[in-house]
């Protein structure tokens, strides 16, 4: 595709906008809280946040000329293009420049939180060079022939817009579910189609009927939405998005339904990437134990390199030396998030499961002491688990499995059996082992494996039957009041605003 469809967007805007190419970082109407008026009294009765459309609307007001507003404080019209640019394509260039800037406000409020000593570098503006396009209905068609296929697209030659072709290549299996999307948007068209004979004819209740059976997406089966157009640096690549409706009960209104709904809790342990044991009732009917120290000590291995490399440069080394070991860290993590997503889904839909049970990760503790080796490798460690979470939600949904997370405060520390606190403990071996291998209970001396007893106490966290926390922690204060081990970490003071360690 070529660049002179993304011209309306990269080329310095006239007027005003000259001066202030940034409008919506600089100015700060477009985000004043929107203001509730009573229409009856005029008083006003409250105040939000502004919305996405809110924004939009302030926008365009400040930007497009109309016959109402001849004269508005930015001029589009000073675009190349701006003036006749169609209104999907120019409210979808809009869209992209509100979230980028949210993503800015959203990371500069962080920063400014932050102490003066931890601050470090500031979230730098938001710039744009190649901006991804979304052809909305009437700017862009993907059309397929037996022999060839290409997108149509509107796009601004520098004098005018037009439709041109550009031949696009697609995969076979990627035309097998276009085939499958394209037959239902068509079986759908034709529903419509003939219920707006029905009505015209006066049969508004059998156009109603006919609505209610056939006028609604089956499911399962995907239909084609608004293409997205971007460059990955080499080629363009259209990205076309296919919905499929899923329809599945809330895991509350199953709970209250079955009290004993069958569900599996997922631990993302410390000796396995992650620990899945499927319920029947109170009863756990199988375990999955899914390693990941290999891919770790890979990972570790890569990061090695890299850190050899910036000694041997004497610090930070040459943009784009390392990429291509960044790279196959990233493959490597996505592909090892995938597979593990893979195997608890396939386990879950194998013990019938209906609900698949995360622990938050939310406030994992980010590294604050240790190399650059160290503190990379826990942070892409963190990562991959959110990945997992992520993939699971993804895949589980496709075969009507819901995920739902709850807080993971103490479900490592509590005893499955009689609720008291207990502690990992490094097993007894001839050989050396890494991490703490074992919990054991203190009041009633059970013992398990540690990664499994998170698993089982996300099962009571699920049905409300965990232990209260304010008493865990009573009991922890205690023991540490008596002189006794806790896996509680103590606070450290290293300088005036270090915190926990």
């Amino acid at each position: 595709m070529p660049a002179a469809q993304l011209a309306p967007l990269d080329a310095p805007p006239g007027t005003r906008s000259v001066e202030e190419p940034n409008i919506l970082v600089k100015d700060g109407s477009f985000w004043k809280k929107v203001t509730k008026v009573n229409l009856d009294t005029g008083e006003i009765v409250g105040e939000r946040a502004p919305t996405r459309k809110d924004i939009l609307t302030r926008l365009e007001f400040a930007t497009v000329e109309t016959k109402a507003h001849p004269t508005p404080a930015y001029l589009l019209s000073t675009l190349a293009g701006g003036a006749d640019a169609p209104i999907a394509f120019r409210r979808a260039a809009i869209n992209r420049a509100i979230g980028l800037v949210q993503g800015y406000r959203s990371n500069l409020r962080r920063y400014d939180k932050l102490p003066a000593n931890r601050r470090g570098k500031p979230p730098s503006l938001p710039t744009v060079t190649l901006m991804p396009v979304t052809l909305y209905k009437g700017m862009g068609l993907l059309v397929r022939e037996e022999r060839r296929s290409f997108l149509k697209a509107k796009v601004w030659d520098g004098q005018v817009w037009r439709f041109e072709e550009y031949p696009v290549a697609i995969a076979p299996y990627q035309r097998g579910l276009l085939s499958v999307a394209e037959a239902e948007e068509a079986r759908l068209d034709e529903v419509h189609a003939e219920a707006c004979a029905l009505k015209k004819n006066g049969r508004d209740e059998e156009a109603k009927v006919l609505l209610t059976a056939d006028g609604k997406q089956r499911d399962g089966i995907p239909v084609l939405e608004s293409g997205t157009l971007y460059h990955d640096g080499t080629r363009w690549r259209l990205h076309v998005p296919l919905s499929t409706p899923i329809r599945v009960k809330r895991a509350k209104d199953q709970l209250a339904e079955n009290p004993d709904l069958p569900v599996t809790t997922v631990d993302l342990g410390v000796n396995n990437l992650a620990v899945a044991a499927a319920f029947d009732g109170a009863n756990v009917k199988a375990t999955l134990f899914i390693p990941g120290r290999q891919h770790e000590q890979r990972r570790l291995r890569k990061l090695h390199a890299i850190a050899a490399r910036q000694r041997r440069t004497g610090g930070r080394p040459k943009r784009g030396s390392n990429r291509r070991i960044w790279r196959r860290i990233l493959d490597g993590q996505e592909a090892q998030a995938k597979q593990a997503a893979r195997r608890i889904v396939d386990f879950a839909k194998a013990e019938g499961s209906k609900v698949i049970v995360f622990e938050a990760l939310s406030r994992m503790r980010a590294p604050k002491r240790g190399g650059f080796t160290r503190r990379q490798n826990l942070r892409r460690s963190y990562w991959m688990r959110g990945k997992i979470m992520l993939w699971t939600r993804h895949m589980a949904l496709h075969e009507g499995i819901l995920t739902v997370t709850r807080d993971a405060q103490f479900t490592s520390q509590a005893c499955p059996r009689c609720g008291h606190l207990g502690a990992r403990l490094c097993e007894a071996s001839h050989h050396r082992r890494r991490g703490k291998d074992v919990f054991r209970c203190y009041a009633c001396n059970w013992s398990g494996n540690a990664d499994l007893v998170g698993a089982l106490n996300l099962r009571k966290k699920w049905f409300g039957i965990f232990p209260s926390i304010a008493k865990l922690r009573r009991e922890q204060k205690l023991r540490e009041a008596q002189g006794k081990r806790t896996n509680r970490r103590k606070t450290t003071k290293t300088g005036p605003n270090r915190g926990a360690a």
